[in-house]
């Protein structure tokens, strides 16, 4: 009740307004830690733009964290191992300097190409995965 407009009446209670904090980055995530083994590096298939044939699925595009360009992607590893644990997969790849791979059969069938001696920092190369166990 206010005896006058802004001004409470006697005994009348009321909350102090709000105090602004500061506003949340737009550049904010949360941080989830992974932990994962590399697994060596291993070829993929030599029709690699063919998605049939590719030993490890893309995840490319399929989380806000891997919808940049790949080669250009800050912590490569480290968001690919996040998406992938996220999603309850056991092994992920990364191949040609960025490029995000897994998906639930994975731990089976990143060796079907063989080994590759083209991966390189833990970035894979072409045609080549560097792949991780979770």
């Amino acid at each position: 009740m206010e005896i006058l407009p802004g001004i409470p009446a006697a005994g009348a209670t009321h909350a102090a307004p709000p105090v602004p904090g500061p506003a949340p980055s737009p550049y904010a995530e949360d941080i989830i830690i992974s932990v994962y083994q590399s697994l060596g590096c291993w070829a993929d298939a030599s029709d690699w733009w063919n998605p049939q044939h590719r030993t490890i699925p893309s995840l490319e595009g399929t989380d806000n964290r891997l919808m940049d360009e790949y080669r250009m992607r800050k912590d490569p590893i480290g968001k690919c191992a996040d998406v992938a644990k996220e999603r309850g997969y056991k092994v992920f790849a990364i191949q040609n300097g960025g490029h995000c791979m897994s998906g639930p059969k994975a731990d089976n069938a990143y060796t079907k190409h063989g080994i590759s001696d083209k991966c390189k920092n833990g970035i894979g190369g072409p045609t080549a995965n560097d792949v991780y166990r979770l």
